[in-house]
């Protein structure tokens, strides 16, 4: 079964691996910071650097390489894939370890604000401050790139 979504958009809360259930518990800014089991115990915890770099530990605080439950969800809800190390923010893949996009933000650039031109920055250079949030978007604007993303696949 895959994850189970709370109230926000792509908000984990379950997920059930080879019967066992486990629970998200979200910081601020919607990054998974721990799973726990049905009993409510710590599985796994994560800490994240300012652009989503993360670290994962054992229910003991031990440093893991990689999650031991199969969690692909981590900074700021998003997922991780495992292979590439890069996270899939609905219509472009970000890279924590430079803080950057790897295609440009489909949505229009705001002459009013010039930390917007950066076509390629996450949250305007600013991920302590701002987060990535689809519902401050037009919904004009969602619907036209969701429809231009599906025509070029």
């Amino acid at each position: 079964m895959g994850p189970l979504s709370g109230r926000g958009l792509d908000e984990p809360v379950l997920m059930v691996r080879g019967g066992r259930f486990s629970y998200f518990h979200s910081d601020g800014l919607g990054s998974v910071a721990a799973l726990t089991d049905a009993r409510g115990v710590v599985v796994e915890s994560y800490r994240y650097r300012a652009f989503g770099e993360g670290t994962v530990f054992d229910a003991q605080g031990n440093l893991l390489a990689a999650s031991r439950v199969g969690n692909p969800f981590r900074f700021t809800g998003r997922e991780l894939d495992a292979e590439t190390r890069l996270y899939y923010y609905r219509t472009r893949y970000y890279a924590q370890t430079t803080g950057r996009f790897l295609s440009p933000d489909p949505f229009p650039a705001s002459p009013t604000n010039p930390q917007s031109l950066h076509r390629y920055s996450y949250v305007e250079n600013n991920p302590i401050n701002l987060s990535f949030d689809w519902t401050e978007r037009d919904d004009f604007q969602i619907v036209e790139v969701c429809v231009k993303d599906e025509q070029s696949k």
